[in-house]
């Protein structure tokens, strides 16, 4: 298990991760939104059914 924690770490390191989730929630390029807020406002709340009163 350890070969494969290490062998892992040598192509992506913790950083990278850290700074690439950091990245997802900044306006990258002529969008001014970040790829975090564009899933943040495609997400819909709704009513699958109505519920019954009893």
């Amino acid at each position: 298990m350890q070969e494969i924690i290490q062998s892992f770490f040598k192509e992506r390191s913790l950083v990278n991760h850290q700074i690439a989730s950091y990245d997802d929630c900044i306006p990258a390029g002529d969008n001014m939104l970040s790829r975090m807020e564009k899933i943040i406002r495609n997400i819909r709340v709704g009513i699958d059914g109505e519920v019954e009163k009893g």
